[in-house]
Parts: structure tokens; sequence; C-alpha cells
């Protein structure tokens, strides 16, 4: 089965090579504990090497904060939106909490399918969940029913997802985001000293008898960075 990189430094190896071609990925954790800059690592790293397309959906943030953050590493994050190697799509929540799984050609995801055909995106980010899950709380059959088409879409045109959301406990939604998807990462910060380490724990990888426990991870000026060999006991 092939694979695509992470586009993080060190979890390639950990994982066998990167995520399965096609799969969705659910990275959960704490506010701050560096889910964004994961997301879009994945996809700038895709870019600067190997010359991939992908799309980011921010639900909550403006397309000039995404930039500015990202501009804080070393990802020519101007250079690749110029390209259309980065491209910055809009949907808002409203928008898609009339979703009807039964009337996609009227539905904006369907907008977002074209998108993907028009750039021959193979990665997709949506940052974050939480406002369509907020929506769609006491109606998770619908939030089920769009993670599902976004899924199976995509997975029909090996188009490799990131779907980011924090943690919400006993959430139906947060289940439903776990049972849609084909990898869980969860993002942790963890005491140490006086102090906090950033971890991380693959929760599922579809493909892969992946390594249990929490894993320590770094964020630099070249984003994020994975030591294989430091693990937090």
């Amino acid at each position: 089965m092939e694979r695509v990189s992470t586009g993080i430094k060190g979890l390639d190896e950990i994982i066998g090579g990167g995520f399965l071609k096609g799969s969705t990925t659910f990275l959960t954790g704490p506010s701050g504990s560096g889910k964004s800059i994961w997301s879009m690592q994945f996809l700038t790293m895709a870019a600067l090497e190997s010359d991939e397309s992908g799309i980011y959906i921010p639900f909550d943030e403006t397309t000039r904060n995404i930039t500015q953050s990202s501009c804080n590493f070393d990802w020519k994050i101007n250079d690749l939106a110029e390209r259309n190697k980065v491209v910055i799509y809009r949907l808002k929540p409203v928008d898609l909490h009339n979703f009807d799984p039964d009337k996609i050609e009227n539905n904006l995801l369907n907008r977002l399918a074209s998108v993907i055909k028009k750039i021959d995106a193979t990665r997709l980010v949506l940052d974050s969940m939480l406002p369509i899950m907020l929506r769609m709380q006491d109606e998770p059959h619908k939030f089920y029913a769009i993670l599902q088409y976004i899924t199976d879409a995509t997975k029909e045109v090996n188009v490799t997802n990131m779907l980011l959301a924090p943690q919400m406990g006993c959430s139906l939604c947060e289940t439903a985001l776990k049972v849609a998807a084909d990898n869980i990462i969860e993002l942790s910060f963890e005491p140490k000293g006086n102090s906090f380490v950033r971890c991380f724990s693959i929760k599922k990888m579809k493909g892969l008898d992946h390594p249990l426990g929490k894993q320590c991870f770094s964020i630099g000026k070249k984003g994020i960075t994975v030591d294989p060999g430091k693990k937090f006991i």
C-alpha cells in the first residue's frame, strides 16, 4: 500500500513511512498544543519536497492570521500560496449546517471538490471541526454524513486528509470523528519538573501495528520535529 510523508521529520520513521495515501487522520489535543502547525506542515513540506498541492480550510481563523503565523517558519508560505501549492479556502460552518447528503450537487462541498480538481490537490486539511461539531451536537447523524462524504469523496481521488478538533470528552460528534478516521493522533502537554513537554500519542493507525505510549516533539524555526528515540515515560 502506498504511503505519503507526514511532512514531520522523525514521524515517518515511527509509523513505517507515512500515512496511507487517501487516508483520513484525526488530529486532536488541547488549545495551543500545536495542531495547526502539524497540519500546515503536512501541506507545506509536501509542496516543498514533492511539488504536491494542498488545500487548507479554516473555520475559525482568517486567511491573514494563518499566513502570518506560517511566516514564523521556514516554509515559504507566501510563495507556495502564489503558486497555488497551498490554497486557503474558506467554508462557513453555517453553510455546512445546511448539508443535505441527498443533494450533494447543490452543496458547498461540491465546490470543494472542484477546487481539488482545479489545482490537482493531493492533501486536504480542515481546521478546526469544532464550530461544525458545536452546531451539530444535537444532530450527530448529519455530522457523520458530512464526514462520510468528505472521506469517501477524497479517498476516491487519493487525497489524504487531516481533520482537527480539540478534545471534547464523550461528544457524539467526536465519537463520529474517531470512527470515520483511519488514523488518530493525540497531542498533549505533560508535566516535567516545573515545566511541561509537548507529546503526542498514536491512538489508531490503519495498516500499521503502531507504537504505544507518548512520544516527545519540539517546535522550532523549521516547524515540528520528532526524535524517534526520545519517549516520554
